[in-house]
């Protein structure tokens, strides 16, 4: 019988989930390029009252490209 360690499964899967992941680049007009995690939220685009998306760069979140 295998026997497995409750600590050792839920930390598996915590780093599974964090390795499937994936960082969004969302360009900012005017500024620089950030890599925002997908668990924010759909990346904002468009224009008008509804945009596409409504996830931003926030204060605090570092360029990765393209900085001016």
């Amino acid at each position: 019988m295998n026997s497995r360690n409750p600590t050792t499964v839920t930390l598996a899967g915590i780093l599974a989930a964090g390795l499937a992941s994936a960082d969004i680049p969302i360009s900012v007009q005017y500024d620089a390029t950030y890599s925002l995690p997908e668990y924010r939220g759909f990346p904002c685009s468009g224009d008008g009252a509804e945009p596409l998306g409504n996830v931003c760069p926030k204060a605090g979140d570092v360029a990765t490209a393209d900085c001016r």
